[in-house]
């Protein structure tokens, strides 16, 4: 693993400086920096309970980020984070300004990021019907691992794409699609508020995350490969905690979940180290495909379906 230093530290303390903007860290927010972070390698003994605790004059930051690419990746991270909570507080307006101002970011820009930002959670409905009451739960239960394994390597691979924002935002819909599929392996139809409030609750696919998995791209000598992992840990355990809220028919809360959502992160993380070869290997042989696919994807070319069945043919 690479040491963490130049433009990505830059970025990474912008980053916590955005977190901070609006007066206090949320503990959703200091949790999954600090997760990120603790699995880094930092210069001159630095860890990531100094990085958390840093006071940082932002300008001085901008400026030590030269290249359009980190530009491109730190900007996204940042204004991601900032909308985080879907309202952009004035302070963490006053930085995007200053970033925007120093990097010659155009404003239309941001409106870009706002808008694909704000489409995440859109609902797919192009989900198996509910399987019938008499499947047996062996049965069920087959079909579940098979699709969550699914789901865990299409949201791997499309997580490892080195595109600024986009792999980040086409995994969300791919995840709200396996939850209406893990409802229907139950038995089950799930309506859009209740995946919403499954996603809020265990921090999926919040601005967060999406921030956090993209700046990550910018680390030496992991690259692509944090957002690879980090999407097939956070699809993986999602699908796990799904399959229980859904058998359970909505007696256990979601919010009382979210260790469970914790634990199996952790073992989603055990089962990427088993595949992460293939994921490799599907990037290093087809590279080119899988970002046309994934720019055809968020341009409206091809649908969500038409995606995972082209990947799988890769």
């Amino acid at each position: 693993m690479g040491e963490v230093n130049g433009e990505a530290l830059a970025g990474i303390r912008l980053l916590i400086c955005m977190a901070k903007a609006d007066g206090v860290m949320r503990n959703e927010e200091r949790h999954q920096l600090d997760d990120v972070l603790r699995g880094l390698k930092f210069p001159d003994g630095l860890t990531s309970e100094k990085l958390l605790e840093e006071k940082n004059d932002c300008a001085e930051l901008a400026k030590l980020v030269a290249s359009h690419e980190a530009r491109d990746s730190i900007y996204a991270s940042v204004f991601a984070m900032a909308h985080a909570d879907l309202e952009i507080a004035e302070a963490e307006d006053k930085l995007l300004t200053l970033l925007r101002t120093a990097w010659n970011i155009h404003p239309e820009e941001e409106k870009h990021l706002a808008k694909a930002l704000d489409a995440v959670h859109e609902a797919t409905h192009d989900v198996p019907a509910p399987l019938h009451a008499s499947v047996p739960e062996k049965e069920r239960d087959a079909a579940f691992n098979k699709m969550l394994l699914r789901y865990a390597l299409l949201t791997g691979v499309t997580g490892a794409i080195p595109v600024p924002l986009v792999p980040s935002l086409l995994i969300v819909p791919l995840q709200v699609k396996m939850v209406h599929a893990v409802a229907g392996i139950v038995g089950h139809k799930t309506d859009s508020d209740t995946v919403q409030l499954m996603f809020e609750t265990l921090g999926v696919g919040t601005g967060c995350q999406i921030a956090i998995i993209e700046l990550c791209k910018l680390i030496p000598g992991l690259g692509s490969l944090i957002g690879a992992a980090g999407s097939f840990a956070s699809t993986y355990a999602l699908g796990k905690v799904a399959y229980i809220y859904f058998k359970s028919d909505g007696s256990r809360s979601i919010e009382s979940l979210k260790p469970v959502y914790l634990e199996e992160k952790k073992r989603g993380k055990a089962e990427y180290e088993k595949h992460k070869d293939a994921l490799a290997e599907a990037h290093e042989h087809h590279d080119d495909d899988i970002r046309k696919l994934a720019f055809d994807l968020q341009q409206g070319k091809i649908t969500t379906r038409e995606y995972e069945e082209k990947l799988d043919q890769l």
